[in-house]
């Protein structure tokens, strides 16, 4: 349907009764860790290598369209939950699981744009390669986190969210706040509003190994859902306190 689907693994990421039992393996969950962390890192060492950022101009054009894509990408989250809701019951504690889980995309919303989606990167070609390679795991996070959706809403009267389901969703927010640093790092505003950016990464850093932590947790279904929006919200609460701090809150 967008991303996933063009590179031919999303019946793999959509099949979540099958993470399930993957995930039930915890050298599964370690080698998944590691594949995660060695992601990031490699997509960070390979824009230093890139050549992705020839024959760009860094300009608002360019940031808009970057963010038309995301909010497209968007759209997966509200498609896994109309999903997830068209199938269940729909009873109170499932509507409760899928307006929550509707909010996680809300989340990645405000943390996004408020945070990096209206920023132009810096005019260097290093910079500029980080800068886009960087959308790419965040785009993977945001469509990984709609495609468990179903499951999420599927299983809402279980006591513990299904273990695929869980690590995919707690792995999805990690990732997309860890990506976020990436990006964050390329920005124009990165060092003129360092006093904003330098704690910021160390809130996305711990908001991701929150996030894993509570996907190893399993917790019901709505609990799950309630506390990755909890964390979602709380790095961007910490951001708007940073940018108020400085008199920079809404600033192109």
């Amino acid at each position: 349907m967008t991303l996933l689907r063009s590179m031919g693994i999303a019946p793999i990421v959509r099949d979540v009764d099958v993470l399930q039992e993957m995930f039930s393996s915890g050298v599964v969950t370690l080698v998944a860790d590691f594949i995660m962390v060695a992601w990031i890192v490699g997509i960070a060492v390979a824009a230093r290598r890139s050549r992705a950022g020839l024959g760009l101009t860094p300009t608002d054009s360019l940031v808009e369209r970057f963010g038309l894509f995301t909010i497209i990408v968007l759209g997966e989250v509200v498609i896994g939950v109309v999903d997830g809701l068209s199938v269940a019951e729909r009873d109170a504690k499932t509507i409760m699981t899928g307006m929550l889980a509707l909010s996680m995309g809300f989340g990645f919303w405000w943390i996004y744009f408020d945070l990096v989606g209206n920023r132009l990167p810096r005019a260097n070609r290093t910079a500029l390669a980080n800068w886009v390679m960087s959308h790419l795991p965040v785009a993977l996070a945001i469509t990984a986190a709609g495609a468990g959706m179903v499951s999420l809403i599927g299983h809402a009267h279980d006591t513990n969210s299904p273990a695929g389901t869980s690590w995919l969703l707690g792995g999805a927010v990690a990732t997309g706040l860890l990506a976020l640093v990436l990006i964050e790092q390329a920005l124009a505003d990165a060092e003129r509003l360092s006093v904003v950016f330098h704690p910021l990464r160390l809130a996305l850093a711990a908001g991701a190994a929150t996030a894993l932590l509570v996907g190893w947790l399993r917790p019901a279904p709505w609990l799950l859902a309630l506390l990755l929006v909890a964390i979602l919200s709380g790095v961007w609460f910490f951001a708007v306190s940073r940018f108020l701090r400085v008199d920079a809150w809404g600033e192109p």
